[in-house]
Order: C-alpha cells, then sequence, then structure tokens
C-alpha cells in the first residue's frame, strides 16, 4: 500500500484557527479537543500509511499556535460594549433587580472570558448519578425508540467497519459532554444536549445507511444457506 505524502501546513492551520474561533463561541469548544487530539494521535501512528497535521519544526508549530490564539483576540471586543447602553444583555433586569454579568475592569473580563461570571455550580456525585434517568428521557423524548435503535445500529456499523476516525472525534465529546450536563448544576441544561443530538443524529444516518447498503442482508443469507448446502 502506498503511503499518503503528509498534508501541507495549511491543513493544520485550518484546523487551528476553526478551533480558536469557536472558543470565542462557547467554552464547551473545549470537550472537542480530546477527541481531535485522539483523532490525529490515531491518524499519524495507527492509520494505513498516513501521516496527518504532521508539523516540520518550530516555525510551524507557532504559526498553528498564532491560528488557535489570534481568535481569542475578538475577546478584547468585549469592554467596548461593557455599557447597559451598548450591551444590555450584561445587564439582565431581574425584577427590581439588574444581574450584571460584566463590569469594566480586568478581574471581571478574566470572569466573563473564563465564564465564572455565569457559572452556577456542580453536582455531587451521586446527584449527577440520579441525572441519568433524566438524560436518557431526554435522549428518548427527542429520538424514539426508532431513533435509539438506528444510533445503536449506526454505532454498530462503525465498529464493525472500523472507522475509528469518526468515532474518536463523535463519540469520545458525546461521552465528556454527557458526563459534563451530569454534574452542571444549572436549570436550562436542554441546551447543553443540543451538541448531543447531533452526534446522536450522524450515528443514526450511518446506522440508516448501514441497512440501506444490504450488506448485513447478504451476510445473513450467506450465514442461512451455508448449513443447508453442507447437509447431505
Amino acid at each position: 500500500m502506498a503511503t499518503r505524502p503528509a498534508p501541507s501546513l495549511p491543513s493544520a492551520i485550518v484546523p487551528a484557527l476553526l478551533i480558536g474561533l469557536s472558543l470565542t463561541h462557547h467554552l464547551m469548544t473545549l470537550w472537542l479537543l480530546p477527541g481531535i487530539v485522539l483523532y490525529l494521535l490515531w491518524a499519524h501512528y495507527c492509520a494505513p500509511g498516513a501521516t496527518v497535521l504532521k508539523l516540520h519544526g518550530a516555525k510551524e508549530a507557532i504559526m498553528v499556535l498564532l491560528a488557535l490564539g489570534l481568535p481569542l483576540l475578538l475577546y478584547f471586543y468585549v469592554p467596548l460594549r461593557s455599557g447597559p447602553a451598548a450591551s444590555p444583555w450584561y445587564h439582565q433586569p431581574l425584577g427590581d433587580q439588574v444581574l450584571t454579568l460584566y463590569q469594566n475592569d480586568w478581574p471581571s473580563f478574566l470572569r466573563f472570558m473564563s465564564g465564572r461570571s455565569i457559572s452556577v455550580g456542580f453536582r455531587s456525585v451521586a446527584d449527577a448519578a440520579a441525572q441519568v434517568g433524566f438524560a436518557m428521557t431526554q435522549w428518548r423524548l427527542h429520538f424514539t425508540w426508532l431513533g435509539l435503535l438506528l444510533m445503536g445500529i449506526g454505532l454498530y456499523s462503525l465498529m464493525a467497519q472500523k472507522r475509528w476516525s469518526i468515532l474518536t472525534l463523535t463519540l469520545v465529546y458525546a461521552l465528556i459532554q454527557q458526563l459534563f450536563n451530569l454534574f452542571y448544576a444549572i436549570d436550562d441544561i436542554y441546551v447543553y444536549y443540543i451538541p448531543l443530538y447531533l452526534m446522536g443524529a450522524i450515528w443514526a444516518g450511518f446506522g440508516v445507511h448501514w441497512l440501506a447498503s444490504a450488506n448485513w442482508l447478504q451476510k445473513f443469507s450467506s450465514s442461512a444457506a451455508a448449513p443447508a448446502s453442507s447437509a447431505p
């Protein structure tokens, strides 16, 4: 099998730039990083003849880090929108009080960047375990039993076909995000399930594709016909 050449540097810069831009939108992007790292390790060391995003020297590594970090400079736009007139979202009225999410100083800026200004808290292990039933109900309500079955078939087909790249990018992220949802003590937890439903839809799509390909039916027919052909 011929070895594919290593991609050029832009193939490493573009993902780094997209990750940086995603971090400016929401810190939940961090939960994608373990799956991406595992994918890169698998693609570099385990995939047949593949070398992905390989860097050749400190200069290229610095360029990738810059691509990752430069989008975060967008956060410096926040002070320009800090006043109530500029951005009422930072000063939300709650009855006769005002919830101030941002003040124009460095400590407030760091709290806002890190998400601590709107964070609530985390459940204990026992309380998080008690949320498993709620999580299962949310999956069932959004996908129905048929959708969950298709998701299971899709995951099975990915493992049977050894599509490890897709599994590392989707399953690792979904497990981390679901675990986070169990522990994160926020009333509006439903929005944090939306990325999980996207992963579930991807798996269900692979399940439909696997069923439509009819490979499973051919294998079943072959296995059923084998004993009959060997009978005297």
